[in-house]
């Protein structure tokens, strides 16, 4: 398969889509938690959690995951599709040997129209590894071999 910036928007649109269910039913759990929390299961001076407090602290633990899954999403949005990048870097989306990879959203990877692609962090070991090659370039990460046939 070669390379679009047709395929790179329903790339990211995909990414986007898939962590819009998982944001809304994160969400709905959230506020499923904060609901079932009942006022009078507060519990004072007990070692023990009351039912409200672990509520609320699995409650919390949404809301981070939640603050992740945003941050993602403006990321997604932010990456350019109207150009074709020349190297590795923010926003491109990269076909080596090993795969298809995204770089700027640190997410799972996605099926679009039968291709696996996975989202790579800027922060990522293997992100800097590829940082700034070129098409053809060759790099090993984790003993494995890259060959970046593709960028756009």
């Amino acid at each position: 398969m070669t390379l679009s910036l047709d395929f790179k928007k329903r790339a990211i649109a995909t990414f986007i889509k898939t962590l819009e269910g998982q944001l809304q039913n994160l969400n709905a759990g959230q506020r499923a938690e904060i609901t079932d929390a009942e006022e009078d299961d507060i519990d004072s001076n007990s070692l023990v959690e009351s039912t409200r407090e672990q509520r609320l602290f699995e409650a919390g633990q949404l809301t981070d995951r939640s603050d992740f899954i945003s941050r993602e999403l403006e990321i997604l949005r932010s990456i350019q599709t109207h150009e074709v990048m020349k190297q590795v870097e923010k926003g491109a989306l990269i076909r080596t040997n090993l795969g298809f990879f995204l770089i700027g959203p640190a997410v799972e990877h996605i099926t679009v129209e039968g291709v696996t692609v996975t989202g790579i962090s800027d922060q990522s070991p293997v992100y800097k590894k590829m940082e700034s090659l070129k098409k053809k370039a060759e790099f090993h990460f984790e003993n494995r071999e890259y060959i970046i046939f593709e960028i756009v």
